[in-house]
């Protein structure tokens, strides 16, 4: 909301993004509506998806946004002058995994979730620029990220069954935020 940002702060559509609504959902959570329409009155503006305003951070229309750790750390693998930066309020998303009932191959399915929640599978993980549920597997200091532990003690807590059910008035809400209405 600084003078810095005015016109170049990018968030992600959250009706187009499962990562921007769960993101918008904490920051209203935590900061109210009220934080969204001081962003617009800044000149923030709604993009895409999470990897089109990382995209259009690391071009230059924008000069910060909203971004996903692994979206934004690939970038910057491949050259972009990009930082990360963690606010002492992180949100915390995390990437669930599951086994549909009745699935015909259970047994592969429960050795593939057995296999990511291993060590091996979470430094895969954890090499990708992602933080692990692990704590005895580390992030690579390249990435910059806060450790599991604190990331954890420092997220923004969520209902996500109250979230869930309030998803597309929210969704309107942000929206309607964003576009001037």
């Amino acid at each position: 909301m600084k003078p810095a940002f005015k016109g170049a702060f990018g968030i992600a559509n959250p009706g187009l993004s499962g990562t921007a609504y769960v993101s918008v959902a904490m920051l209203e959570k935590a900061f109210g509506w009220e934080f969204f329409q001081k962003l617009k009155a800044n000149g923030a503006k709604m993009g895409k998806g999470s990897g089109q305003v990382v995209d259009d951070t690391a071009s230059g229309d924008l000069v910060a946004s909203l971004a996903v750790d692994y979206i934004t750390n690939d970038k910057i693998e491949k050259g972009a002058t990009l930082a990360l930066v963690y606010p002492p309020e992180m949100l915390v998303i995390p990437s669930p995994v599951t086994i549909f009932k009745g699935t015909p191959n259970l047994d592969a399915a429960k050795k593939f979730v057995d296999f990511l929640l291993s060590k091996q599978g979470q430094e895969i993980i954890a090499q990708e620029g992602t933080l692990p549920v692990r704590p005895d597997v580390k992030v690579p200091a390249r990435f910059n990220l806060p450790t599991p532990e604190d990331a954890v003690k420092r997220g923004i807590k969520v209902d996500y069954p109250k979230m869930s059910a309030v998803k597309e008035e929210s969704i309107k809400k942000f929206s309607d935020i964003m576009q001037g209405k």
